[in-house]
Order: structure tokens, then sequence, then C-alpha cells
């Protein structure tokens, strides 16, 4: 049984909790995207800039950043060893995310050559907590030693941010 009292209006709004709220937060404030086609290698095990990267200066400090990237990726090995590949997000030089394959690369066969290419999309909702531009960017590696070559292609990848308006 509801027992607070007023009226809803278009800037008020009546609470599952029983109180009253402001409307509005789930807004989208800015979008700022970026693209890249320049191909990036990286055979090492460090974590290396993929050059997919943005930057985004919230308005508020409670809102919050809808980060999406879409990178297409060529994997290479050039003998039978196994092999994975790790990715991270990071917000300046903070992870915001990572992972690695699911897969180990070396149990598609036994040649000692091949190649495969997709795309990686993902997408992190995150809370800077903050008003100064904020720069989120991908970073990958070789998730275990192995001859593998992880290369973010020259076909078009992108990264985008999304200001969040909070209620």
């Amino acid at each position: 049984e509801l027992s607070a009292t007023g009226t809803a209006s278009s800037s008020t709004f009546l609470r599952g909790d029983n109180s009253w709220a402001a409307a509005g937060g789930g807004l989208v404030k800015q979008v700022v995207t970026s693209a890249n086609t320049t191909a990036d290698t990286n055979s090492t095990t460090s974590y290396e800039d993929s050059g997919n990267s943005v930057a985004i200066t919230p308005s508020t400090a409670t809102n919050k950043v809808l980060v999406h990237f879409s990178i297409p990726i060529n994997l290479y090995r050039s003998s039978s060893t196994s092999c994975r590949y790790g990715w991270k997000v990071l917000r300046d030089s903070t992870v915001i995310a990572s992972g690695a394959s699911t897969n180990n690369y070396g149990i598609l066969g036994p040649s000692a050559e091949w190649s495969i290419g997709y795309v990686w999309n993902y997408t992190i909702y995150d809370e800077p907590d903050s008003t100064s531009a904020q720069t989120y960017k991908v970073q990958f590696a070789n998730h275990e030693s192995g001859n593998l070559v992880a290369q973010v292609s020259s076909n078009e990848s992108n990264i985008t941010a999304m200001e969040i308006e909070s209620s």
C-alpha cells in the first residue's frame, strides 16, 4: 500500500519504495566515437594499445559512461604451439574490463600454421565518478607464451563512449 502524498508530473514520479524522485535519468547526454584503420600487431605477452581509444568528459560526476568497441582481429600461428589471446579495456590507466579467449587455438588441428579472423564486440558500463576527461582504450596481447600473433586488422574498428545521465 502506497502512503506517499503528492502528484506525479513531468519533473517527478513515485518510486517503488514509496518516495518521490526527479524524473529523468537514463538519457544519453553525449556520444563520442573514434574509428581506426591502422593494423597493429602484438606477438608478446605484454599488453599493447590496439590503436582504439576515445575521450569523453562527463557533465556531472554521477553520470555513467557506456563504452562499446568493435575490433576486427586476425590470429596467426606459425608453429604447433598452443596459444590464446587476452584483452583489456582501460579508463586512463585503470583496467575496467579484461578477458582472454576461452579456446586454446592449439587444438584446431595438427597443422603448424593457420590463421583465424573474427570481430571482438564488447560493451562496458562504467562509473568514472568524475567531470574530468576520461580516455578509454583497448589493449591486447598473447595470453600465454607461444607463436601467436594477434593483429588488429586494417579493416575499420571503432570505439564509442556514451555519457548516460543518472537519475
